[in-house]
């Protein structure tokens, strides 16, 4: 009412969720599950979900309905969220997995190799895209322009002082220094090909190739 989305518990108002996200829509339905969420089917504009923690969400044709009309909305013994629309019928799941996507979706590329730094970041190894990093302020990505001469990267690691590591397959071995990746030792030249990268004990690591095995300690082969 009055544009807000208000929940009255019987004596007295006690949640205030903000404006109506729908604008001038017209609401069909609404359901509050056993979890809490709000659901909002609407005429034209989908489904919106209201989660305590994540606030506003919508569903429409652009992420998973097959239709944007949502007439009812059910819940079932097992807590899957039933929606029926224009086009069909639809079951929510809760995801157990949250994918992570740069905004270039890897350049069609598969990712070979993952490490997290110690402040948070996940960096991600791509077969043929460089490097990419996701931190509290996004994705980053690094390629040609960043130092990598080579894409093709099968292994990353950041090591117990801080430092990341890249392996490409052909091009060498990388590490970065300040915000550009320099390669390392000779190991291009010598046509060994990177593909894992490992830290025993601390300050000595192991470079898998496809030639053999190199131990570095003291910045030595």
């Amino acid at each position: 009412a009055s544009g807000r989305v208000r929940r009255w518990t019987g004596e007295s108002w006690q949640d205030d969720l903000g404006p109506y996200p729908w604008g001038e829509a017209f609401v069909m339905t609404m359901h509050e599950s056993s979890s809490g969420r709000l659901f909002v089917g609407t005429l034209e504009r989908g489904l919106f979900i209201h989660d305590p923690a994540l606030g506003w969400m919508n569903l429409t044709q652009t992420n998973g309905l097959p239709q944007d009309w949502v007439r009812s909305v059910a819940e079932d013994r097992e807590q899957n969220i039933w929606v029926g629309t224009s086009g069909g019928l639809v079951i929510l799941r809760p995801r157990k997995v949250v994918m992570q996507i740069p905004p270039d979706n890897w350049q069609g590329r598969p990712v070979q190799s993952i490490t997290q730094s110690r402040n948070g970041a996940v960096w991600a190894a791509t077969e043929g895209a460089g490097l990419y990093r996701l931190d509290t302020n996004g994705w980053m990505h690094y390629g040609v322009e960043a130092g990598l001469s080579n894409q093709f990267v099968w292994a990353v690691l950041e090591d117990s002082r801080g430092r990341v590591w890249a392996g490409t397959w052909g091009g060498g071995l990388f590490r970065l220094a300040g915000d550009r990746f320099v390669r390392q030792f000779d190991l291009a030249e010598r046509g060994e090909p990177v593909t894992a990268l490992k830290e025993f004990p601390e300050g000595v690591l192991w470079i898998g190739t496809a030639v053999g095995l190199i131990r570095c300690a003291d910045d030595k082969l």
